[in-house]
């Protein structure tokens, strides 16, 4: 058929002389590929035309397709390097819809080999966060099922159209990788016809309305393509992918999190809960030569490097986040968000700080804190420093007790007269509903462990604090031990607390 169709192409517009007997399709596989190859660049040498017909695996990187040019053609040179052997490229390019680019489940017979590879690109895109789990068991589940044989019905949102694995970014930038290469193959030297030509077929239209192409080495030809698809090209969000990674790693940082505490209540064991809580006071931020863990990256979000910080919302208490890169010194994930720099405005707490060996600013770094382990890690652990670094210097009546392994799960500290304390680092504008909540959270904490007094303290504060509860309530809700404007302890509070350790 094909032969049919380029003789019919030939007797319209061409010369029959222009074609090596007759030979206008020549169709090269992996089969005696050099064999067929060495016969295009005769046929080509010659000053025949020639339509080759090939995959994008058999010409794919690494085969040279650059013949040894007629001396009848004149050529234009696209810069001085030297070209001794007088080679040129392909004339021109057609460019069909890449096939294949995640194994395919929907043919007849599907072998154990074609499912273990599709599991293999199945996992690099869930770790990449552009596949959800629930989807991945999905695409897992539908390999065992087309393997076995059963009869497969489609989920309708995962198989739908515009959200299958073929939808996904990453998908149409493997496609791209794929045609930019295919194009790379008719860009290889510095002689050429004045006009090259490049077809492409338009169900690659979607690829680059998806792809992205910042940082991403291009040819010139593949530049031009780009142009042409669409003048008006938008580009995505060049930092998506790097967001969908951040945001995926915020999901196993919070599954990490409630597995550590399930084996603390189960163990009775809160030594690897303490080591996380040191690791994050002392990389809030890092780069590839610090001596952070290397398992830290899985629970960091990596920054362009054109960027220091993070904004994010949140919802299911930081389980599910949406974020931003900025440069925004008040982001909600910054220093300024849980004041370390006014904290360690005072010298007390910064010698503690470089005691410890915890961070003193959020360093310029390649990984951040994901949102889930800033807020339910870096700020309690934070705020439980300070708080009792102030109470151990300021309070002279209150001494702290070890917590019992039962009563880990329910509060961060215990002091004199078995009182209970919850350190919170809320800002000025913490929602009063939000902390009515709390307050409710609380007093369950205290019926479960029978807990005589729990004490809330709030680290820090511009305003005065109020303390509404009498001395002898169950619940005392201290609205700041640290005051803000000085980078020094609130007298009352302190006085408050002591008395406490009186009464």
């Amino acid at each position: 058929m094909f032969k049919q169709y380029a003789e019919h192409i030939i007797r319209l517009f061409g010369k029959k002389d222009d074609y090596k007997n007759d030979e206008a399709i020549y169709v090269i596989d992996s089969r005696c590929f050099e064999e067929k190859k060495n016969n295009i660049h005769s046929i080509l040498t010659q000053g025949f035309k020639l339509f080759v017909i090939s995959t994008y695996t058999t010409v794919g990187a690494g085969q040279n397709l650059q013949y040894t040019s007629p001396e009848t053609l004149e050529l234009v040179k696209i810069n001085n390097f030297s070209n001794s052997e007088n080679k040129k490229d392909f004339d021109a390019i057609y460019l069909d819809k890449p096939t294949h680019l995640i194994v395919n489940m929907n043919k007849n017979q599907v072998q154990e080999t074609d499912v273990v590879k599709r599991i293999f690109q199945l996992e690099s895109l869930a770790q990449k966060g552009t596949l959800s789990d629930k989807h991945l068991r999905h695409e897992i589940k539908k390999g065992f099922t087309k393997l076995s044989g059963s009869k497969y019905t489609p989920h309708r949102i995962f198989d739908a159209k515009q959200n299958n694995v073929y939808s996904l970014l990453d998908t149409s930038n493997n496609a791209i990788r794929i045609l930019n290469q295919a194009i790379g193959r008719i860009a290889r030297c510095n002689q050429k016809n004045p006009f090259i030509y490049i077809f492409i077929s338009d169900e690659n239209i979607k690829f680059f309305e998806q792809g992205n192409f910042k940082n991403k080495l291009l040819t010139k030809e593949f530049e031009e393509v780009i142009k042409k698809v669409d003048s008006n090209f938008n580009e995505i969000d060049a930092f998506s992918e790097l967001k969908s990674i951040g945001k995926n790693n915020n999901l196993k940082a919070y599954k990490y999190i409630n597995l550590e505490v399930e084996y603390i209540f189960k163990k009775q064991n809160n030594e690897r809960w303490l080591k996380l809580r040191n690791y994050v006071l002392k990389y809030p931020t890092f780069n590839d030569e610090d001596s952070a863990p290397v398992k830290l990256k899985d629970y960091y979000v990596e920054l362009p490097s054109d960027f220091q910080f993070i904004s994010f919302s949140q919802k299911n208490d930081f389980k599910y986040v949406e974020i931003e890169f900025t440069n925004d010194n008040n982001a909600n994930l910054s220093p300024n968000n849980c004041n370390l720099p006014i904290f360690l405005k005072n010298e007390g707490i910064k010698q503690l700080f470089k005691e410890k060996g915890y961070a003193t600013n959020f360093k310029r770094g390649k990984y951040i804190l994901t949102p889930v382990l800033y807020n339910n890690i870096y700020k309690g652990a934070l705020g439980e420093i300070i708080g009792t670094y102030l109470i151990e210097k300021y309070c002279a009546n209150i001494s702290f007790k070890n917590l019992q392994s039962h009563e880990l799960e329910f509060f961060d500290a215990k002091i004199t007269n078995d009182i209970y304390i919850d350190f919170k680092l809320w800002n000025d504008n913490f929602k009063r509903s939000d902390r009515n909540k709390t307050l409710d959270e609380i007093n369950n904490k205290l019926k479960k462990i029978n807990a005589k007094k729990v004490l809330i303290i709030n680290i820090a504060s511009y305003k005065e604090p109020v303390i509404r509860q009498p001395i002898d309530a169950k619940i005392i809700e201290i609205p700041a031990i640290f005051d803000l404007n000085i980078s020094q302890p609130f007298l009352k509070t302190i006085e408050f607390i002591n008395n406490i350790g009186n009464a």
